[in-house]
């Protein structure tokens, strides 16, 4: 990873931008939130509704973003329009519980990372399991949904950080 990139870019919906960091000590979760973009805005009862619509099967409760890139720079071209979300599909599996999206207009959806991960919504995963696990699955393991479901939220960017097992540190990516 370069030096200069640090940054993941997601798309929320929160009204209170901390609550993406919720879980942080409170110097990172500052950094954070210094941060990010003022573009984000509340999508009125986004979370509730994924939340309604697919009941946490865990304890650790997420249904905050959908990361589009990990590991960018600040010259990374983020979207400034609100962005369309689709869910297609669930998975369930190790612990952890996961929506498969689309991101973009009709016809011009993507579908995963640069890093060829599936775009996804982590709604929660059990004690131990880190929500990056959430992600880790495959177009055959997606069940499919009978009907799409169209949700929205603001790009922005977030800086990199991880969780290291062993010590439950976190630190800054970079």
């Amino acid at each position: 990873m370069k030096k200069d990139a640090n940054l993941a870019v997601v798309v929320g919906w929160d009204r209170d931008v901390s609550q993406y960091a919720h879980n942080l000590p409170g110097s990172l979760r500052h950094k954070i939130e210094s941060t990010m973009s003022p573009r984000i805005g509340e999508i009125a009862g986004t979370r509730d509704y994924i939340l309604s619509r697919w009941p946490p099967r865990h304890n650790n409760v997420y249904a905050r973003y959908v990361t589009l890139a990990r590991d960018v720079g600040p010259g990374y071209n983020l979207p400034i329009a609100p962005q369309r979300i689709t869910v297609w599909g669930t998975h369930e599996g190790n612990g952890t519980q996961s929506l498969a999206v689309m991101i973009g207009d009709p016809g011009r959806e993507r579908v995963s990372q640069p890093n060829g991960r599936l775009f996804h919504i982590t709604i929660s995963v059990a004690d131990g399991v880190p929500p990056a696990e959430a992600g880790k699955f495959t177009w055959d393991q997606v069940k499919n949904l009978d009907v799409y479901e169209e949700l929205w939220g603001y790009a922005h960017f977030l800086p990199s950080w991880r969780i290291t097992p062993e010590r439950r540190e976190i630190a800054l990516v970079g």
